[in-house]
């Protein structure tokens, strides 16, 4: 079935229907949590600020729309565009770069920051067209159009349907499918003008946005990390659809051996700070190997770089050594021999299965999103981390 087939009614049934089943999964209601931030948002910031937000981006779509169009009179020549956000991105030293995948893209991609709250000005030294600011406008102004999301995806298509309208990509790439950024395009009525490319940036097996049959073609092309995932994609989100699959290669990582335990905990951010099995274990594994040093590397969710804060009261009698890692890639930073990674559920879970690294996952979300690994030797549910440690000879 092709998108413009599609009602309005029915696109948007099929948006809340992803979200209510990603919130049932996790136990938290992340739509209202979207939700009650755009309403922060727009009530809380002066209107000066909202007024130059608004030109900003107006401004940027306005010369991206003259760029496309001086592209398309250019025969035969193609661009990628990449829709980034702040969360997709590295500071490394005062620069901001791409986190996953970097290398598909190079200095004549066209980049469009799709966030409606943050702008983005250069990513590896390239000009950033943030689109966001404007559909936020539109969206606080179409009060008639419905609810929040009925009005942030009628903004995003009105957008978006005017850059689609061009065909000078060589590729359209997006991080995830299941934001309101993507599905406008996904559901635009220029979407079978161009190839459209996801490029994995978490866990997608047993992940609810990927777990039913999509009623249209999501993406043409998905960039993945292992042959599980695509069997499953051809099996449940893409079942029907004849769409291409690539591996993202890992990076090839000598290890090193450190003495003592080694654990790098990945956050997920529903938890404000460590999830209570791990601030149990910190704080009591001395009282049971105070002969082993225990060295702790925090590798925080994308949304709390820079939050280091929420995790420092539970690291106050800690006794060992802890960091935090805000490379840009934790496999490079991370690379010991014998490294443990433990998270309630952040997809590093599955990153670190995949190259040969012991996993731990400490929640009942993670234990059935990760559910197909646990037969492994390599990977562990866990909620009494020092039980753990005390029957496993990890120690």
């Amino acid at each position: 079935m092709m998108s413009k087939i599609l009602s309005r009614e029915s696109k948007l049934s099929y948006i809340k229907d992803l979200w209510r089943r990603e919130d049932s999964f996790k136990g938290v209601n992340l739509s209202d949590i979207q939700i009650n931030k755009g309403l922060y948002f727009f009530f809380n910031r002066g209107y000066l600020k909202q007024f130059l937000n608004f030109i900003y981006g107006l401004y940027d779509l306005m010369i991206l729309l003259i760029r496309l169009n001086q592209i398309s009179k250019i025969n035969g020549r193609k661009v990628k565009l990449l829709f980034i956000a702040r969360n997709f991105c590295v500071d490394i030293q005062g620069k901001k770069k791409i986190r996953i995948a970097s290398d598909l893209f190079d200095q004549s991609t066209i980049f469009i920051n799709s966030s409606k709250e943050h702008k983005l000005s250069r990513l590896d030294d390239v000009k950033v067209y943030n689109i966001g600011l404007f559909v936020k406008l539109i969206s606080d102004i179409v009060k008639w159009k419905g609810d929040l999301v009925e009005r942030q995806f009628f903004a995003y298509q009105l957008v978006n349907d005017l850059i689609l309208r061009y065909d000078v990509f060589e590729s359209i790439n997006f991080f995830w499918f299941y934001d309101l950024n993507s599905l406008s395009i996904i559901f635009s009525q220029y979407r079978d003008r161009h190839k459209l490319v996801e490029i994995q940036h978490g866990s997608i097996i047993n992940y609810p946005p990927y777990e039913l049959p999509a009623p249209v073609k999501v993406a043409d092309l998905f960039y993945v990390r292992n042959e599980a995932t695509i069997n499953y994609l051809k099996d449940h989100l893409c079942s029907g659809y004849n769409c291409a699959y690539k591996f993202i290669p890992y990076p090839s990582v000598h290890k090193a051996r450190v003495s003592g335990l080694n654990i790098l905990y990945a956050s997920t951010i529903e938890f404000k700070g460590f999830h209570p099995i791990f601030k149990e274990f910190v704080k009591n594994y001395g009282k049971f190997y105070p002969n082993t040093i225990l060295n702790v590397t925090i590798r925080l969710h994308p949304r709390e770089r820079g939050k280091e804060n929420l995790f420092l009261p539970d690291l106050k009698e800690f006794c060992g050594n802890y960091r935090f890692d805000n490379s840009d890639n934790w496999l490079l930073y991370n690379a010991i021999e014998g490294l443990i990674v433990i998270s309630p559920w952040s997809s590093t879970l599955e990153e670190a299965y995949d190259n040969g690294y012991t996993s731990i996952t400490i929640d009942p979300v993670g234990k059935k999103r990760f559910d197909y690994f646990l037969k492994s030797r390599r990977f562990h549910y866990s909620d009494n981390l020092i039980g753990f440690f005390e029957n496993s000879n990890m120690n």
